[in-house]
């Protein structure tokens, strides 16, 4: 927890603060939430539901992710096994016996796994609804907020539910219990951890569809063509996410064949693997010790998926599962490119008659966020992440003559799904109303606004203030508070100069908002690999000092040089340049 009277880091760049971030920020609870936002007053629970007939018809809230719209379905539930509930849209047209064979299936093979992976307390005990219905813009989905009595979000279905566009799949097909397996995962998965990182849950859901055989390389192959893209982040929508499914379908993929088949995915999630980089970093070191850091981990990886080679260093560069080599760019005499974090460039040079020299160059410093953020500066930072709260509070009495609470805020919110607020409570903090504030709004599309939050990007700084003269003479805590969803998540909030005039030096208190100076170093990852003219390729460590590394390629060798930006805590892109020669 971090207090201030202003925001004053303890050091001269954030990866403490960062790490303060993630640790201090609570998982998003919203019946905590709504309790103490008013919105439900009385004790609210999900219906008890009687055990479901064959013929039975309900009505189902769908999300169309295109629009960010809900419509409702009337279905009939059509086939049940022990673990699944099938419903059909009207409108539908499946075979039962087409449906009963799909859910044979994934009994004996999906579920099977599932219960090696999860433990019981993540398994549930009534049937899964499967609702397949016309859902636009995704082949299927799961979303936790189901789980909600309609009292904390109208569109709840208030079930374990999963949904399947009946316009995307052959029910007949090895893909229908594929979109099946991939979304249960995810279900499961959330049972095991209420805010699982996503890219971690989306590979979790390839890898299960590969480890129950209807799995498939499309979305590897996506990946294969473009994998300069941060592993550990996402997209905003399903079509621009693609690559980045096919990135951790392939990485789990690695990870599995280190464990021979056994990854402990249930344990994984439990740890927060994803978010947390270190229990994925363990699971690997079982086999290579020599690995020190999530970084190394991540180029041996890299390496392994351009080189493609067994025969090299204990076979940790080829793995089950990689369907082709990466092929790497040719490199220029001299040329300045950038790479993401956690995602990688390959730069190859020919085989040359004389030795070749290579100098690079690289940042040392990259910022936590794209915020304008002055050198020197200092700024509350929400933190980032999926299924999370932070929130920043000062408490004090606002004087008989009223004063003026004002404040810089810079914003980048997953439109509709995550909000930011600013709040009062008068009795302690055990209650809370939204104030609402220039930029704010009440709008609510997909019943996730508490009420007046700010959504979306604001990604200039804007000055703001909001009047404390309804509290004049009382004592009251002001609290900033960042909500987000599952599923993706972007920079966050920052706010700046917060000052309430009328009222001495205010302190804050953060609790997931944390003081930082929005610089963190920028770490790097190299590789060479050597290709003799006789015998394998050799792979060498490049060590990196003060952003600069040197390289000496022999004479009639091939070479790549393998880049990776290895600060995981940032999206922000890193940059080099390169020259060939002295």
């Amino acid at each position: 927890m971090t207090i201030a009277p202003s925001p004053t880091p303890a050091s001269s760049d954030d990866r403490a603060a960062v790490q303060a971030a993630y640790l201090e920020a609570t998982p998003r609870d919203p019946l905590a939430l709504a309790r103490s936002w008013g919105v439900i007053t009385e004790t609210v629970a999900l219906p008890v539901r009687p055990p479901a007939n064959l013929g039975d018809r309900e009505a189902f809230w769908v999300t169309n992710v295109e629009t960010d719209e809900h419509f409702q379905v009337e279905a009939t539930l059509r086939v049940q096994s022990p673990h699944l509930a099938f419903y059909l849209a009207d409108g539908i047209s499946v075979d039962d016996a087409v449906l009963q064979a799909a859910a044979t299936t994934f009994e004996s093979q999906s579920w099977a796994l599932f219960s090696q992976w999860f433990d019981a307390a993540a398994l549930p005990s009534a049937p899964i609804t499967v609702l397949n219905a016309a859902i636009p813009g995704v082949g299927g989905y799961y979303a936790a907020d189901n789980e909600l009595p309609r009292a904390l979000n109208r569109y709840s279905n208030e079930r374990e539910i999963i949904f399947i566009n009946a316009n995307a799949v052959d029910f007949a097909g090895a893909g229908y219990v594929g979109v099946l397996t991939h979304e249960i995962q995810h279900l499961l998965h959330r049972n095991a951890l209420s805010h699982p990182a996503t890219w971690f849950n989306e590979g979790a859901s390839m890898l299960s569809e590969d480890r129950t055989g209807v799995g498939n390389d499309g979305l590897v192959s996506a990946y294969l063509a473009n994998p300069d893209l941060q592993l550990n982040a996402w997209a905003d929508s399903p079509s621009s996410a693609l690559s980045h499914y096919g990135a951790a379908q392939l990485f789990l993929r690695y990870l599995d064949a280190q464990t021979a088949g056994g990854l402990p995915v249930g344990g994984l999630a439990q740890a927060d693997a994803g978010d947390a980089l270190q229990p994925l970093l363990e699971v690997a070191q079982a086999r290579l010790p020599e690995l020190q850091t999530f970084g190394d981990l991540y180029a041996t990886w890299a390496t392994a998926n351009m080189l493609k080679d067994a025969t090299v260093d204990r076979g940790q560069y080829d793995y089950a599962g990689l369907p082709r080599a990466i092929r790497p760019v040719p490199a220029d005499a001299a040329a300045a490119g950038t790479v993401h974090q956690l995602g990688v460039d390959y730069l190859a040079w020919a085989a040359s008659s004389s030795e070749q020299r290579i100098r690079w160059e690289g940042d040392t410093s990259v910022p936590v966020i794209p915020a304008p953020i002055a050198e020197n500066e200092v700024v509350w930072w929400s933190g980032r992440g999926d299924a999370r709260v932070s929130t920043l509070t000062s408490a004090r009495i606002v004087p008989e003559a009223g004063a003026t609470l004002r404040y810089r805020a810079w914003i980048d919110l997953e439109e509709s799904y995550d909000y930011a607020y600013l709040t009062v409570s008068t009795d302690g903090g055990a209650t809370w109303r939204s104030l609402p504030t220039p930029s704010s709004s009440a709008d609510d599309p997909l019943g996730l606004n508490l009420g007046g939050g700010w959504t979306g990007q604001q990604t200039t700084w804007r000055d703001e203030e909001v009047s404390l003269q309804p509290w004049q003479g009382r004592a009251i805590q002001l609290r900033f508070w960042t909500i987000t969803d599952e599923a993706y998540n972007t920079s966050g909030v920052a706010l700046a100069d917060l000052r309430i005039e009328g009222v001495a030096e205010a302190s804050w208190e953060g609790a997931g908002f944390v003081s930082m100076r929005n610089q963190l170093p920028q770490e790097w990852e190299l590789r060479g690999v050597l290709y003799p003219p006789t015998g394998p390729p050799t792979v060498v460590d490049l060590p990196v000092a003060d952003g600069r590394a040197a390289w000496i390629i022999p004479a009639n060798q091939r070479a790549v040089l393998v880049v990776v930006g290895a600060t995981h805590a940032t999206t922000e892109l890193a940059r080099y340049r390169y020259q060939n020669g002295p």
